[in-house]
């Protein structure tokens, strides 16, 4: 499963949930990822705005089920495609997990006057 890397503002209410998943289902009896990554591996974010991992699976591949949580879900809150949604400030770890592997992005959501284009703060936003 590969997903593009898309910056976008949202100003919609949150759905809190610290963990998803996306794909299909796992077959068991089938062989596994080898390898499993994410992009981009941090992220910073204001409250509000929200970006689009990217997940790689390589190797011999059958499963493709891929499990999302944050450590902190009131920083960021991740979707069950691997969106993520900043919430309020701070840092987290957004982590996946497939076919025993894993791999982890950092969010560090800013506050909004930690925006270094004061002229234009509609750049962070």
């Amino acid at each position: 499963m590969i997903c593009r890397l898309q910056l976008r503002r949202t100003v919609t209410s949150f759905l809190f949930l610290s963990t998803a998943s996306c794909g299909s289902l796992p077959d068991p009896t089938g062989p596994v990822a080898t390898t499993l990554t994410l992009y981009p591996t941090s992220v910073t974010l204001y409250p509000t705005q929200s970006v689009q991992l990217s997940v790689t699976l390589t190797g011999n591949l059958v499963d493709t089920h891929i499990q999302w949580t944050t450590s902190d879900p009131t920083v960021a809150v991740i979707s069950p495609t691997g969106s993520i949604w900043a919430v309020d400030v701070g840092v987290t770890t957004i982590t996946a997990v497939a076919a025993g592997n894993s791999a982890t992005a950092v969010v560090v959501v800013l506050a909004p006057e930690e925006c270094p284009f004061p002229d234009d703060p509609s750049i962070c936003f």
